[in-house]
C-alpha cells in the first residue's frame, strides 16, 4: 500500500483515564489502554512481561495461557501503558489481516510522522524507528490465527521481523500472543524467520490463585456500583474455587451475572448451587429477554460449537438453528 493508503487506516489513540470515568465490567470483553485504571490483578505479571521484553539482548517473545485467562487485557491495559510510562513505544497490532498497515498507522500517529510519497508500510516501519532512538515493542495478538489461514499474513509479519529488527540495532522488538494450544501454529512464521521464541523469552500467564480473585471482584462489584453484601465476592471465589483456580473470564462472568440477576446476599448464591448454576441462569435469562428462550438458546449453541476464532453472520446462524432470520437477528441484538 502507498502512504495515502496507509492513513487510511485508523489506529486507535490512547485516553487517559480517571477514578469514576470507566466500568470494570468488561464481561468477555477484553481491557483497553483507556481502562487501565480498573484492571485489576495482574501487576505482578504486568511488571515481569515489562522486564522480560526491554532486557538486553531481547527481539521476540511469547506471551501464551488458556482462553479466558486475560492476555489481551494485560497487553492492552498493563502492558502497553506500562511501557509508555517509561519510555517505550508499544504498537498494537488491530487488524491481523494487513498486519504492516496496521502497525504502520500506530507508528504514524505516535511518532507524528507520515510516509512519503511511493513510501510503503515496511519502508515507513523501518525508516522512522531507524531514525531514531527510541525502543518499539510491536505486539501481534492472536497474528496465528490469521498466519494459519493466509500465507500473506505470513510473509508480511515474517518480512517486518527480518527487515525492521535486524537493522534497529536492538530498538524494534516483538511480541507475540495466543492461546495455549496454538502455539505450535507459529511453525509456520518460523519456517521463514528462524527460531523466534527461546524457552526464556516466552512467558505463560496463569490463573488467579484465591485472594487475587476475591480481590479483584470484591472492587469489580463496588466500583461498578452493583449494591450487594459484601460477602457475595467470597462465595463466589469459594465456588469456584471448587473447579480448580480462577479465570479472570470466570470474575467477569460472575460480577455481570450478580448485577443482570440481581444478587444482593450469599444466601442466594448458595440458594442456585454452584457457580455454574449462576452462570447457567444469567444465560437463561438474557433468552428469555428475547421472547422465545428455547430459539435463543439454540442460537446460543449453534455460536458455541463453531470453529474457534471466527465470526459468523446472522443468517449462518439462524440456519444452523433452524430458526427465522429475522428473529435471529433480533435476538443477537438483545444477546
Amino acid at each position: 500500500m502507498n502512504g495515502a493508503e496507509i492513513l487510511g487506516i485508523v489506529a486507535d489513540v490512547p485516553v487517559a483515564t480517571y477514578p469514576g470515568t470507566v466500568t470494570p465490567l468488561r464481561g468477555l470483553g477484553s481491557f483497553a489502554e483507556s481502562e487501565r485504571d480498573v484492571f485489576f490483578g495482574r501487576d505482578r505479571e504486568r511488571d515481569e512481561l515489562a522486564q522480560l521484553v526491554t532486557a538486553d539482548g531481547f527481539r521476540a517473545g511469547l506471551l501464551y495461557g488458556e482462553a479466558g485467562v486475560g492476555k489481551t487485557s494485560l497487553l492492552q491495559a498493563g502492558l502497553q501503558p506500562t511501557l509508555r510510562d517509561h519510555g517505550v513505544v508499544a504498537l498494537f497490532c488491530h487488524d491481523n489481516r494487513r498486519p504492516l498497515d496496521s502497525l504502520a498507522a500506530a507508528l504514524s500517529h505516535v511518532a507524528a510522522q507520515q510516509p512519503r510519497d511511493g513510501e510503503n508500510a515496511i519502508g515507513f516501519l523501518s525508516r522512522v524507528i531507524g531514525e531514531t532512538g527510541q525502543m518499539y515493542l510491536f505486539i501481534l495478538d492472536d497474528i496465528d490465527m490469521a498466519i494459519g489461514v493466509d500465507d500473506n499474513v505470513a510473509n508480511e509479519v515474517a518480512e517486518l521481523f527480518t527487515r525492521v529488527a535486524s537493522r534497529s540495532s536492538g530498538r524494534a522488538r516483538f511480541l507475540f500472543c495466543c492461546a495455549s494450544e496454538r502455539v505450535h501454529s507459529f511453525a509456520t512464521l518460523e519456517r521463514r524467520t528462524g527460531s523466534l521464541f527461546p524457552p526464556n523469552s516466552r512467558y505463560e500467564l496463569g490463573r488467579m490463585q484465591a485472594a487475587e480473585a476475591h480481590m479483584v471482584l470484591e472492587r469489580t462489584i463496588a466500583l461498578a456500583g452493583i449494591a450487594c453484601q459484601e460477602d457475595v465476592a467470597a462465595t463466589v471465589v469459594e465456588q469456584l474455587l471448587h473447579l480448580g483456580t480462577i479465570l479472570p473470564g470466570d470474575l467477569q462472568i460472575a460480577a455481570v451475572a450478580i448485577k443482570e440477576l440481581s444478587i444482593a446476599s450469599s444466601e442466594q448464591l448458595r440458594k442456585m448451587g454452584s457457580y455454574a448454576e449462576l452462570e447457567r441462569c444469567w444465560i437463561a435469562a438474557a433468552a428469555q429477554a428475547t421472547g422465545n428462550e428455547r430459539s435463543a438458546m439454540r442460537l446460543l449453541a449453534e455460536l458455541a460449537t463453531g470453529p474457534a476464532g471466527s465470526s459468523y453472520p446472522a443468517d449462518w446462524a439462524a440456519a444452523r438453528a433452524c430458526i427465522e432470520l429475522d428473529f435471529a437477528r433480533e435476538a443477537l441484538v438483545v444477546l
